[in-house]
């Protein structure tokens, strides 16, 4: 049924392409940090599955060039990436390969199709979840260090620049 949903979006975002229009509608690749199931209540061993999480967030990236690279079209409604989640688990700067590899293949893609408005841009949430304002700042400054936004991307939410009273979350 998805690959139903998906195909027949693919369709309306050819049609769009091919009529040189602007779609009617977007999807956003959301990496996320917080696994599936699992309470983030107390984080006591936060980066103990960083290398899977890691390995993951490639798999997926390289998939994703995979389809933009053998369907053009897919960059019609998938229009982005983010990475979201509990930032206490992995650290931002884990995400850049994610960002990187579907980020250079869909710039390849838009520029053979001649459309350089189609590359992906990234929404990145950093600053959210930290024990110190200090951790808030340091995921967002990686967000930067690491060119894991770039101009015309968004940083999602980044609390901690203007938070002065310390804590936004628990332990």
């Amino acid at each position: 049924k998805v690959e139903q949903q998906v195909k027949a979006f693919g369709q309306a975002a050819k049609l769009t392409i091919d009529k040189g229009g602007r779609t009617s509608f977007a999807l956003l690749l959301h990496l996320n940090r917080t696994p599936p199931n699992k309470p983030v209540t107390r984080i006591l061993a936060p980066w103990r599955d960083l290398e899977s999480w890691y390995a993951e967030a490639v798999v997926l990236a390289r998939e994703v060039s995979r389809v933009i690279n053998s369907n053009p079209w897919f960059l019609g409604f998938l229009r982005g990436l983010d990475v979201c989640g509990d930032e206490r688990l992995y650290p931002t700067w884990a995400a850049a390969p994610f960002f990187k590899i579907a980020r250079e293949a869909s710039l390849n893609v838009a520029a053979r199709l001649g459309r350089p408005e189609l590359a992906l841009r990234a929404t990145a949430h950093a600053g959210e979840e930290y024990r110190r304002n200090t951790e808030g700042i340091r995921r967002i400054h990686e967000l930067f260090d690491f060119k894991i936004v770039q101009q015309d991307d968004r940083l999602g939410h980044g609390l901690a620049l203007f938070d002065f009273g310390g804590a936004r979350s628990g332990p």
